[in-house]
């Protein structure tokens, strides 16, 4: 007899521990597992799980009609990324059932569900000027976790997190090596000269003042209002507002070093991704500057060989050399 919800969803989250998966992602499977409960109920067998029952979760989810994505009373569907990526989450649930008990589960049912195509958002990429501005407007402690953002490519959390324990400033290779806390891996940046200049500038108070004494950005620092915060910087910095601050100085980073030449699978052990395909799809992007950069530069230098070209007018072909 094939599992209940309730059974398996036990089953699977014991699995996945003992695979070492992050909490993280133990979280979200518990939780496309409450969602399933909740709309075919826990005591619901998983072979009578049809496509149909299948597609009309998938409706609930996307209309916000489960109470587990409610706040209050008060109905707010989840965005469309969120609820993708939940049903991917219950996806992998059946398809993991359906490997184990083969001969009862014939078929993931949620293999018919419609997914979104995601297409990757345009993003601001801060340019060094746009980014000493906001430097030299910020306070000390903000200017510390702007340059490990811009210049280190940290997120916000691992910027906050980050030790001095963590930080070697001496030796030939300067570098933060720490362990990120949305992945739980361990992440390994190289200080380029302009960050490893400013952390080894650093006043001494900041480094020594109790309580921020361990810590590389002091705990004065509020970041609740990240928004709200930002204008203000802005306005001081005479730099137009952007959306997502501090994540867009971290792209802009990554952006750097893919332009810099440094090969992808490089930037992405220093981006701490786990897939090389979230380096390449969200945190580079084609932009004015390429296309300007491409009408600058010609692809053949003169040593090249000629061209054979036919003239518009229909004239002979004639030797040309590349422009």
């Amino acid at each position: 007899m094939a599992p209940t919800i309730g059974e398996w969803i036990e089953t699977f989250l014991n699995m996945k521990r003992s695979e070492g998966r992050r909490s993280a992602t133990l979280k979200d499977y518990a939780f496309a597992g409450r969602l399933l409960a909740e709309h075919f109920g826990e005591n619901e067998r998983l072979d009578k799980i049809t496509s149909t029952g299948a597609r009309r979760f998938a409706t609930a989810l996307r209309n916000g009609e489960l109470s587990h994505i409610r706040k209050g009373t008060r109905r707010r569907p989840m965005g469309r990324m969120t609820t993708d990526k939940y049903l991917r989450f219950v996806r992998a649930l059946f398809e993991s059932a359906a490997v184990e008990f083969d001969e009862l589960i014939r078929r993931n049912p949620f293999k018919v569900v419609k997914l979104n195509r995601v297409e990757p958002r345009r993003w601001h990429k801060v340019t060094p000027d746009e980014f000493w501005r906001l430097y030299e407007a910020a306070n000390d402690g903000w200017k510390i976790l702007l340059s490990l953002c811009r210049l280190g490519g940290l997120r916000r959390s691992d910027a906050l997190a980050l030790k001095w324990s963590n930080v070697t400033l001496g030796g030939s290779t300067p570098v933060l090596d720490f362990v990120q806390i949305k992945t739980e891996r361990r992440c390994v940046v190289p200080l380029f000269p302009e960050l490893a200049q400013i952390l080894r500038g650093l006043p001494r108070p900041l480094k020594l003042n109790a309580p921020d004494a361990e810590y590389v950005v002091p705990r004065s620092v509020y970041v609740g209002n990240i928004g709200r915060d930002f204008k203000v910087l802005c306005r001081s910095a005479g730099v137009t507002p952007y959306n997502d601050p501090l994540h867009s100085l971290r792209k802009s980073a990554i952006d750097d070093w893919a332009r810099a030449g440094y090969l992808p699978n490089v930037v992405q052990n220093w981006a701490g991704h786990s897939d090389i395909k979230t380096t390449l799809t969200y945190y580079t992007q084609a932009g004015e500057a390429d296309l300007e950069r491409a009408a600058s530069q010609p692809l053949f230098d003169e040593s090249d060989a000629t061209l054979d070209a036919t003239g518009t007018d229909g004239s002979a072909p004639s030797r040309v050399k590349p422009i």
